[in-house]
C-alpha cells in the first residue's frame, strides 16, 4: 500500500462582510458574542466595546469603547469574543443555537445588528433601568 501526503487545506479567512456570531458554549451555560475581523475593522479594531439595545426595533448597537468604561466588554484579541450571558438572558434571546448576523456600520465607531429574527427576540423585555 502506498501512502500519499495530504495537503493542509487553506483557511478561508472568514467572511469579508462585517458580522457577529451569537451562541453558547458547549454546555449551553454561557452565551457569547463574537465579532468577525471585518466587524472589528469597521469599529477601528477596538480593545473593548459596549452594547446598546433598541427594544422597539430589536436592534443591537455595538460601539467601540475604552476598556476603562464600566459598561465595556474587553474583546479577546484573536476571536473578538465577549461573554454576554447576562445580557442575552435579560433580552430573552435563545443562544442555544449559534447564529451569524450581518452588521451594518454606523459612523466610524459603531455597528448595528438586527436581532428580530433570533429565537424569542419578539418577546424581548426591556433591560433593567431603562424605560419600557
Amino acid at each position: 500500500m502506498a501512502f500519499r501526503k495530504l495537503q493542509k487545506p487553506a483557511r478561508s479567512g472568514g467572511s469579508p462582510l462585517p458580522q457577529i456570531t451569537i451562541g453558547a458554549t458547549g454546555s449551553n451555560r454561557q452565551s457569547f458574542l463574537a465579532l468577525n475581523a471585518a466587524a472589528r475593522k469597521a469599529l477601528g479594531h477596538p480593545a473593548a466595546v459596549y452594547l446598546e439595545w433598541d427594544p422597539d426595533e430589536y436592534l443591537l448597537r455595538i460601539v467601540a469603547s475604552s476598556p476603562e468604561d464600566p459598561a465595556a466588554y474587553t474583546l479577546t484579541k484573536s476571536t473578538g469574543r465577549i461573554s454576554v450571558t447576562g445580557i442575552m438572558r435579560e433580552l430573552g434571546i435563545d443562544t442555544r443555537t449559534t447564529r451569524t448576523v450581518p452588521v451594518k456600520p454606523q459612523g466610524r465607531v459603531a455597528v448595528i445588528a438586527d436581532l428580530s429574527e433570533l429565537p424569542a427576540a419578539g418577546a424581548v423585555r426591556p433591560i433593567r433601568g431603562t424605560a419600557a
